[in-house]
């Protein structure tokens, strides 16, 4: 492999860039021991070409500086309802395709398989609706896309922040490519994820007949529904969070070229940068919980994608920049490192390692409810 290479793999994100760049098809991608994608590399096939670390986004950085941010909903009920918040992507990538355009979204083919997959039907979209945290296979998508350039295709690709710089790495000069990136908090393991699934089919002896990442109807929770009907929730929104989502959140599962990340900040690769709208203050907008989407629009062609769009837009000044910016915090790494030992150690043993999430709630959590309990008894005021 080209020597240089592996001084690039603690910043690798698993974008797979490197394997389609290889014209030497000397670059696959398999899960690591921490279930991580990482490159691995055919020597016999290897030329040194170069290409690999030529098309890889990890030293690139974010381009342009947003211009406006606007938040809003579908105007579509049911489009709202499927959605994880108020269902931008949606409506941005329908005109989109109306407009003679295709459109690449991330997909959950089976409940412990993401892909980007190609659509350009409108009747398809709803394939990529909803949030999806573990990381996609993007080798088919990278293959689509070439072929649409050169069909001469108007193309939009949404992806996280890294996928998207990978898109424009790969294909830098194509004018008719647009692009959204995500607000990200990293991706969750795919084998601590799969470790967890197993875990619980063992423990209710059934085996997995869907998940949803963020389920609107029961207030954005996780929910994995097994094929004895049993639905197994873990809460996202609201303290404590639960199950998966407790070690999600503390960064426990994600790895640390997502917890310390080239890509988050105020400078971007998309067009557009889509969002919830922050928790702590949209139920003001929001009472029903509906969901809010927050659109971050960088370019004069972000601002075409919004043009007739099916959506109640509404400019904000005010929203948080720490949705966007790199926060690197080193407790996430160190609780990252803990819970890879704790992974390691469970490996062939799932309702063990589904105990560590179970039993797990934060400190500042158990106060919370504990001081919630004392309330609900004694009204008693505590500051």
């Amino acid at each position: 492999m080209y020597k240089n290479i592996d001084a690039n793999l603690s910043r690798c994100t698993g974008c797979m860039a490197c394997s389609f760049a290889c014209k030497s098809n000397a670059i696959t991608f398999v899960l690591n021991n921490d279930g991580f994608y990482k490159p691995v590399v055919d020597h016999e096939r290897c030329v040194n070409c170069g290409a690999c670390l030529k098309h890889c986004p990890s030293k690139l950085i974010s381009q342009t500086e947003i211009k406006s941010t606007f938040y809003g909903w579908s105007k579509d009920n049911n489009v709202r309802n499927n959605s994880s918040s108020g269902g931008a992507f949606f409506e941005i990538a329908s005109n989109f395709i109306l407009n003679n355009g295709v459109v690449y979204g991330a997909s959950l083919i089976e409940y412990n398989k993401v892909e980007h997959i190609r659509i350009c039907n409108i009747k398809e979209l709803y394939r990529t609706q909803g949030s999806k945290y573990i990381q996609s296979n993007l080798i088919d998508c990278y293959k689509n896309i070439s072929k649409d350039i050169k069909e001469g295709n108007k193309i939009l690709f949404s992806g996280t922040p890294c996928q998207v710089a990978a898109v424009k790495a790969l294909f830098p000069n194509y004018k008719n490519l647009f692009t959204i990136d995500l607000v990200c908090f990293g991706f969750i393991s795919n084998g601590m994820y799969n470790l967890y699934m197993e875990g619980l089919q063992q423990k209710y002896k059934s085996k997995i007949k869907s998940v949803i990442f963020r389920d609107q109807k029961h207030n954005n929770k996780l929910n994995t529904t097994l094929e004895n009907g049993k639905e197994i929730f873990c809460d996202y929104r609201d303290n404590p969070k639960t199950g998966l989502y407790s070690r999600f959140i503390n960064k426990a599962m994600c790895k640390d070229a997502c917890i310390d990340c080239n890509f988050r900040s105020k400078n971007r690769f998309g067009d557009i940068t889509l969002s919830d709208y922050p928790y702590s203050s949209s139920d003001e907008l929001d009472s029903e919980r509906r969901g809010v989407s927050v659109i971050y629009i960088s370019t004069n062609r972000g601002y075409e994608l919004c043009k007739n769009i099916n959506f109640e837009i509404t400019p904000s000044h005010n929203l948080i920049d720490s949705f966007l910016s790199n926060k690197h915090n080193n407790n996430f790494l160190k609780n990252a490192k803990i819970f890879r030992n704790q992974y390691h150690k469970f490996a062939n043993r799932p309702k063990l390692f589904l105990r560590i999430f179970e039993n797990n709630v934060s400190k500042r959590s158990f106060r919370d409810r504990f001081i919630s309990k004392i309330r609900n008894i004694k009204n008693i005021k505590i500051k």
